[in-house]
Parts: structure tokens; C-alpha cells; sequence
């Protein structure tokens, strides 16, 4: 089997992040992150790419839009790829808020065994079954070069779970999960995959950001 390349994409940089803030799907690019999208369609343009994936998030699919316009190939808007769900109390509301606090503090207790959800909110149990399906999905897409614009829990996610740092418990799928946590704005993580390999995906790059010096 040929081998496959899948690139993931962080978002640009929103308001939101600058502020410290949970998201809406609907948060835009700040300038800055417009810029970064640029920057990133120009690393990527020059690629065979059969295919791009974005999750529903404006602020994804406005960072996917310049290279959408260089390489005219298929999209696909796919929720697989979104980012974890906070519990909608949280979204707009800065990190350390008190409200916003608990409720991110439930999801995560949730996953170390304390039996009660916060409210609206997607399990770390849903995330990482969600996120070994989007894997799956990739290694199944007839596909060879793909780009998938995302989000940062997700792609650590991802990523924990093709390294194979994942298994077991809910807590290890997290603490592999942090370990991929510092993952920039607008920057790239390549990803090979190989079927015929005893460890079919490999990262051959993580989180490069070199293409947006200019940013």
C-alpha cells in the first residue's frame, strides 16, 4: 500500500484565544489569524492534496479557505474533528471565571470516575471514541495527501491516540492527551500512514509553526 499523508491543522488565532476565553463554533479569525491561514495555504499549496476536512467551527473553516482557493480540491465538513464540548455555561467566558472553572474542573473528574456530568457537556469517554473514529476514518479515506483543519484538544487527542499512548483508561487517554497539549496557532503536524507498517501511523513532524514567521 502506498503511503498516506495527513496534515493537521491548528485553527488561526481568534480573539478569543488572545483573551483566554472558550469558544463559540461560531468565533472568527482575529487579523492575526487570518494572516496565519495565508501563511499555512502557501506552506501547503505546493502539495499533491486530494482532499480537505474541516470541523463546523467558522474560525476552522476561515483558516481553510486560502488553501481551498489555491488547490481546488474536494471539502469535506466533517464532526468528527470538532473540538471537545465544554458545557455551554462555559463558552464566552474566560478560563479561570469561576463558573466556567467548575464546570471544565465536572468533565474532567467525570473521566477519573466521579459519575456526574455538569450539564451539556461531551464526556472524555465520547471525545476519545470520537477521536479513534476520525483516525479510523482518515486510514480509510481512499485519499494519499490530506489536510484537516482542527482544533488543539483535538489534535492532542489524535495524537494520543496514534501513538499508541492512549489505551487503557480514561485518565491515560488524558495524560497522553497533555503531552500533545502545546500545539500553536496555524501550525502543522504531519502525519504518515502505512498499513503494511507494525505501527501504521507515524508523526513526522509536530506542531511546526516555521511557515508562520512572518506572522
Amino acid at each position: 500500500m502506498a503511503e498516506k499523508r495527513v496534515y493537521l491543522v491548528r485553527h488561526g488565532e481568534t480573539a478569543s484565544n488572545r483573551s483566554l476565553r472558550h469558544q463559540a463554533r461560531s468565533t472568527p479569525l482575529d487579523a492575526r489569524g487570518v494572516r496565519q491561514a495565508a501563511l499555512t495555504a502557501h506552506a501547503l499549496a505546493a502539495l499533491p492534496i486530494d482532499s480537505i476536512i474541516t470541523s463546523g467551527a467558522t474560525r476552522t473553516q476561515q483558516t481553510a479557505l486560502p488553501l481551498l482557493e489555491a488547490v481546488h480540491c474536494p471539502v469535506v465538513n466533517n464532526p468528527f474533528f470538532e473540538e471537545l464540548r465544554r458545557p455551554s455555561v462555559a463558552v464566552g467566558k474566560k478560563y479561570l471565571d469561576p463558573r466556567a472553572l467548575w464546570a471544565v474542573v465536572r468533565v474532567y473528574l467525570h473521566a477519573i470516575g466521579v459519575r456526574a456530568k455538569h450539564s451539556d457537556e461531551e464526556t472524555v469517554s465520547e471525545f476519545r471514541q470520537r477521536a479513534a473514529d476520525a483516525i479510523a476514518l482518515l486510514a480509510s479515506d481512499p485519499a494519499k495527501h490530506l489536510v484537516v483543519f482542527s482544533h488543539r484538544l483535538f489534535i492532542s487527542g489524535a495524537l494520543a491516540i496514534i501513538s499508541g499512548s492512549a489505551e487503557g483508561s480514561t485518565t491515560a487517554f488524558l495524560r497522553a492527551a497533555f503531552r500533545f497539549g502545546r500545539i500553536p496557532n496555524g501550525s502543522i503536524t504531519e502525519l504518515s500512514y502505512n498499513s503494511a507498517r507494525a505501527t501504521p501511523w507515524h508523526i513526522e513532524r509536530f506542531a511546526d509553526t516555521r511557515h508562520l514567521s512572518d506572522a
